[in-house]
């Protein structure tokens, strides 16, 4: 499954879903979308990981990377739709303290929509 973007220009949110896996063979892309995406500005991105069954090392890696690149930039992100297992996952490593997770893309949409950061 490839990554897919959705961009809500008028709110100012870009969303990405990196599909199924979020592994050293996919990660580079979302951060190459991310780094492109906030040249032109300082977006919100939501990271969709409702479809994501699999997350490695270098996945988090990207997803940290990610994080510190768009808070440079004056942007936030988080991350929307874990599966149970994959939010146990963030939990056991503490990284529920680092991102901020919502249970749905919507509610993170309407989160930022309504808290304009």
């Amino acid at each position: 499954m490839m990554m897919t973007i959705e961009e809500h220009a008028h709110s100012g949110i870009l969303i990405l879903d990196p599909g199924e896996r979020l592994t050293l063979e996919h990660g580079e892309e979302l951060l190459t979308a991310i780094q492109s995406a906030t040249r032109e500005y300082a977006p919100i991105v939501v990271v969709n990981l409702h479809n994501t069954r699999v997350v490695d090392s270098m996945g988090i890696g990207v997803l940290v990377k990610s994080l510190k690149h768009v808070s440079s930039v004056g942007g936030r992100l988080c991350l929307a739709g874990l599966r149970p297992e994959l939010l146990r996952t963030f939990q056991l490593m503490n990284l529920h303290h680092v991102f901020e997770m919502f249970e749905s893309v919507d509610l993170a949409c309407k989160h930022y929509t309504m808290h304009r950061v």
